[in-house]
């Protein structure tokens, strides 16, 4: 398995810190600072389907992130959360 971007591991580390709830709001400048700032919104369904928006100030950060979706996926699963691939959401 390839290693996460540098980028997609400190939204992973910042995952892991935060309690995720029914509307979680996580905002992050990464580093370094050229990555640009990333907020993620996480929302809970009365279902308990999780779904992330994520949403990087930087193209070539989206580009980044999005490679990394499995990583990202992983990261809600391991904080409990019930989410897929398809219920992460990339926008600038």
């Amino acid at each position: 398995a390839t290693l996460p971007h540098p980028a997609t591991q400190q939204i992973v580390v910042a995952l892991q810190k935060s309690p995720l709830t029914k509307d979680t709001q996580l905002s992050l400048q990464l580093n370094p600072a050229e990555l640009g700032r990333v907020d993620i919104k996480i929302t809970i369904d009365q279902t308990g389907k999780a779904s992330a928006q994520i949403i990087a100030d930087r193209a070539d950060t989206l580009l980044l992130l999005q490679r990394d979706t499995s990583h990202l996926e992983k990261a809600l699963q391991n904080a409990g959360l019930n989410s897929s691939a398809q219920d992460l959401h990339y926008s600038l």
